[in-house]
């Protein structure tokens, strides 16, 4: 699913209101893209086996536009008025 602009727009802003825009933790470059479509993260209880379906966290991609290092954000507490 591929995010509208007026979405993307929504998060980035969201991320800069926030104060999480700060350069790549791995090479320093400035500038980040809002990938397409929410990530989900799957809480484990065992790190042995992988349990789906239960708990997870809806989250936003995003990647640095220099070395594509990915950060991933939580959907409901970047933008809670949303979900």
């Amino acid at each position: 699913m591929a995010f509208s602009e007026e979405m993307k727009k929504k998060i980035s802003q969201a991320i800069n209101d926030k104060g999480a825009d700060k350069s790549c933790e791995r090479c320093g470059y400035q500038y980040f893209t809002v990938l397409d479509g929410y990530f989900r993260q799957d809480p484990q209880d065992d790190p042995y086996s992988v349990q789906l379906g239960e708990k997870s966290v809806p989250s936003f991609g995003v990647a640095c536009e220099n070395c594509g290092n990915l950060s991933f954000m939580a959907a409901k507490v970047l933008l809670p008025d949303e979900f």
